[in-house]
């Protein structure tokens, strides 16, 4: 289990501190690639972020953004993650960025039903190239304990944390809209993976899901210590697979999150 926490009490501050953190990874992807893949959550939480993401002296043309999870709505619809990033995050210098979509706006805009529309989305999501590999991704948090619209609840769940492909449907039944979003193990295999968030009842769903782990890790470390060295047992992943993917990722031992946390 490793996760860093670096607490600010001020939000401002806290983007800041991110923000230069992800410049510095793109910086150092486009040291070895032509190409860096920034991957972005939506909502209101991460607008002071975007907003200074955009301000960095990147050299844009080379990066592309796209999102961690995305509703399957049309783009003028209150909900879509991707009209958001193109009103707070790709404007000024960050505008010469390439946009890749994870919903095709004719389908969402036309479908009568957002089931296929995420299918083909998850399908589309995983034979683009440039969705591959990200450089960076950053996850927002739910006070349920699930991230990139990865639900509990979703009758998806047990395959998004099982399989190998990158990118997922989901239908979860206690949140709106039929979603596309990332993979259990497309986050396990993230290098540079961080969490933003803020105020108070984020910060203690983050600590109960530490403790949470740690004292279900402690439970079959005493009983398992080989079989846990290199990765999760199945039965511990059974043991916190209702806790939630965040939850998961903070347990498996070779996920480093970093937590982004501003007291306001």
């Amino acid at each position: 289990m490793t996760i860093q926490f670096h607490l600010f009490e001020d939000a401002g501050v806290a983007a800041q501190a991110l923000a230069d953190a992800v410049r510095g990874d793109l910086q150092q992807a486009l040291e070895t690639a032509p190409r860096a893949l920034l991957l972005v959550s939506g909502g209101r939480s991460p607008l002071p972020l975007f907003a200074l993401l955009a301000t960095q002296p990147l050299p844009w043309a080379q990066i592309d953004v796209s999102l961690v999870d995305e509703r399957c709505v049309p783009l003028a619809d209150a909900d879509s993650n991707s009209a958001l990033v193109a009103r707070h995050l790709l404007v000024g210098a960050a505008a010469a960025a390439r946009w890749v979509p994870l919903v095709d706006e004719t389908l969402a805009s036309h479908a009568s039903d957002e089931w296929p529309v995420a299918q083909q989305a998850a399908i589309a999501a995983n034979d683009n190239a440039a969705l591959a590999q990200a450089a960076v991704i950053i996850l927002g948090l739910g006070n349920d304990g699930h991230t990139a619209s990865l639900f509990v609840d979703a009758s998806q769940w047990d395959e998004a944390r099982q399989t190998s492909a990158r990118y997922i449907a989901l239908q979860p039944q206690a949140a709106a809209h039929a979603r596309v979003g990332l993979s259990l193990q497309a986050l396990i295999g993230q290098h540079h993976c961080y969490v933003w968030s803020s105020g108070a009842d984020k910060l203690a769903t983050l600590e109960r899901l530490v403790a949470l782990v740690h004292d279900v890790s402690e439970h079959f470390t005493d009983h398992l210590t080989d079989q846990l060295t290199d990765q999760l047992t199945d039965s511990l992943t059974d043991h916190l697979a209702d806790a939630g993917p965040l939850a998961l990722l903070i347990a498996h031992p070779k996920v480093t999150l970093h937590v982004f946390h501003s007291a306001r």
